[in-house]
């Protein structure tokens, strides 16, 4: 059985780094991290459609992920697709820079996963696992409990 990781998408944005898309590619790219989802049978679902998706889809490239790292593109909330996405996701990720509350959070709360989140906005207001909450653009914070969770 794999695991699944599942990114903030914001439903159908990859559209600028304040979403902290770039953040969560630099912290797979940790080799200690790559080789932890790796050997875990882990991937990572990037959901989302955006003017930053082909800058996204290179940094994949160029720091070795594309074997654990898909993009989907855009995919309606109400959809059959997205329901598969969250029902099989363990982890979610959100690593935005700015943030109020966000619903994809709480819909990835609601659907189970164990939430990573940058502590903006209202995250740590959800999140009970504060070790669960890093500085937005905090890439070795994101590394460290992202890996945490995956080993746990």
């Amino acid at each position: 059985m794999q695991d699944y990781l599942r990114i903030k998408d914001k439903t159908s944005s990859l559209s600028s780094d304040n979403e902290g898309h770039q953040d969560v590619i630099s912290a797979l790219s940790n080799n200690s991290l790559k080789e932890k989802l790796k050997n875990g049978g882990w991937s990572v679902d990037i959901v989302g459609e955006g003017p930053y998706r082909s800058f996204l889809e290179n940094k994949v490239k160029e720091n070795g992920l594309s074997d654990l790292v898909k993009f989907y593109g855009w995919v309606d909330n109400s959809s059959s697709q997205m329901k598969e996405l969250y029902g099989r996701a363990k982890v979610f990720v959100s690593a935005s820079w700015f943030e109020n509350m966000s619903i994809v959070l709480l819909e990835a709360l609601a659907s189970g996963c164990i939430v990573i989140a940058s502590n903006v906005g209202g995250n740590p207001e959800v999140i009970t696992n504060k070790n669960n909450l890093f500085e937005k653009g905090d890439i070795e914070g994101l590394s460290n409990s992202s890996a945490q969770v995956i080993t746990a």
